[in-house]
């Protein structure tokens, strides 16, 4: 099949129009004769270079891998309806054919609302969810294969395509594209799992959130490295409308380990909502104010007058008791009895006598034990360049850690410190002081220090300090 030209057919099916074309392929519309529906064909390109055996080994693993995808099942999936090779020896697929429009192409318009941004990145994460639970890794999370109906309706499509692509159908590596919404482990060549596929979901959400990418660069090359060694800027930076809070849920999932990202999409989601749209007790709490109080009734005219009667009755009653109470006098203190101390009054602290008689001293009081402070310990991770200098760690202004570091032979050195804070809400910054006296200072950044967590603080020299 040639593809300078629509075919008329494909298998069996009627070809109506072409709807796109791609690294892997081209797309058409077609119609199913036999069921009379409209339906999506994919047809994916082979090399060239590729010597028959190579062919058939590819074919083999076509057929393994789209039935493989052809088997899940999720409202929120484009379904894989059918698979075969055409006269030609060209191999496609049939999928469900979605009347909507690709999510980039949306972003180019406007970055969406909060709420719809959160819709649709629930879609994906749960789309994503049902298939990493079948073990199936999609590998090309991307704004391109996210499909969005006039409803609001997600369909993520080409699940199973870039494992079937990547074998070796398409070898010319200009037309892989770019690694703007791949993992670094799949930038490096390694296996993957269902967290690479939530990092890419987390580059989408930082890209719909700030309307930038996190990963920038002018070549495949560049981008590639900033992927894999590169920190993006904490999105609230990039858009100061964002909490603070939603730096820290990013952060984690475009964690460089997969072992430290979310472990689900539905995990993520639930802290992103959080962040984004908080109760109005959480937001309260966040902002240190105490929460709002109901406006005090004034009290009615009847209520005051039943009051002054109260009063007036509790008066009486008092002035009653102490006239009918008998008079009673202390007796006469003899020169020849001691001299006694009165008690003390219960509401006043215990005396004791001193030798003379003549004073006394209150009793030291009886207070309850206050609790110990809490504390909570942060791992510092300094890297750096230079050939010697001094790391100071503050916490809310206070040092909790001085520490005096040397490069060595290495271009580049990484310390590992441990620090003792407060548990608690704080702010931290760090200063670097070289040898030779020049000062680096880091950015503050405010976090949660908790008793039973390990927070990771990191300084690369130069540049911001970041949390894990």
């Amino acid at each position: 099949m040639r593809h300078s030209s629509v075919p008329s057919t494909i298998g069996r099916y009627e070809v109506l129009g072409q709807l796109g074309s791609g690294a892997a392929g081209l797309v058409f519309r077609a119609r199913d004769p036999l069921i009379r529906r409209q339906v999506a064909i994919k047809v994916l390109r082979a090399s060239r270079s590729m010597t028959e055996a190579q062919v058939r080994v590819v074919q083999e693993r076509f057929f393994r891998e789209a039935q493989t995808a052809g088997g899940l099942d999720h409202p929120n999936i484009v379904k894989i309806y059918d698979l075969g090779k055409d006269d030609s020896g060209e191999l496609y697929i049939v999928m469900e054919c979605i009347e909507g429009t690709s999510l980039d192409r949306l972003m180019e318009r406007d970055r969406p609302q909060v709420g719809p941004l959160l819709g649709v990145l629930e879609q994906v994460a749960s789309a994503l969810d049902a298939a990493h639970a079948r073990g199936i890794v999609h590998r090309d999370v991307k704004p391109a294969n996210i499909l969005l109906t006039e409803a609001g309706f997600v369909k993520i499509t080409d699940f199973g395509i870039a494992r079937i692509t990547s074998s070796q159908l398409t070898l010319d590596s200009t037309e892989l594209g770019t690694p703007r919404y791949m993992s670094p482990e799949q930038v490096e060549g390694k296996e993957l799992d269902g967290r690479a596929d939530l990092f890419s979901l987390g580059v989408i959400a930082y890209q719909l959130l700030t309307g930038e990418v996190p990963f920038q660069g002018d070549s495949a090359v560049t981008l590639a490295y900033q992927v894999v060694h590169g920190v993006p800027r904490r999105p609230s930076q990039v858009a100061p409308e964002l909490p603070p809070a939603v730096d820290l849920v990013l952060e984690r999932m475009l964690h460089k380990d997969p072992a430290r990202r979310y472990p689900s999409g539905a995990a993520f989601l639930t802290d992103l909502r959080a962040v984004l749209q908080p109760q109005p007790r959480e937001v309260a709490a966040e902002a240190g104010s105490p929460p709002a109080r109901l406006p005090r009734r004034r009290p009615g005219r009847a209520a005051l007058l039943l009051a002054g009667g109260l009063v007036l009755l509790g008066l009486a009653a008092l002035l009653l008791a102490f006239r009918d109470r008998p008079a009673s006098h202390p007796p006469a203190a003899s020169s020849s009895s001691p001299k006694v101390s009165p008690e003390p009054a219960p509401s006043e602290p215990p005396v004791t006598k001193t030798e003379t008689g003549t004073g006394a001293t209150p009793a030291p009081a009886r207070t309850s034990p206050r609790p110990a402070p809490r504390s909570a310990l942060a791992l510092v991770k300094l890297t750096h360049w230079t050939r010697e200098g001094t790391l100071t760690l503050l916490v809310d202004g206070a040092p909790v850690l001085k520490q005096s570091f040397t490069k060595g032979a290495a271009p580049f050195r990484t310390h590992t410190w441990t620090a003792t804070v407060p548990a608690g809400r704080h702010r931290v910054s760090a200063r670097v002081v070289g040898g030779k006296g020049k000062v680096f200072d880091a950015e503050p950044v405010t976090a949660t220090f908790l008793p039973e967590v390990t927070r990771e603080l990191r300084l690369r020299l130069g540049s911001d300090l970041s949390l894990r």
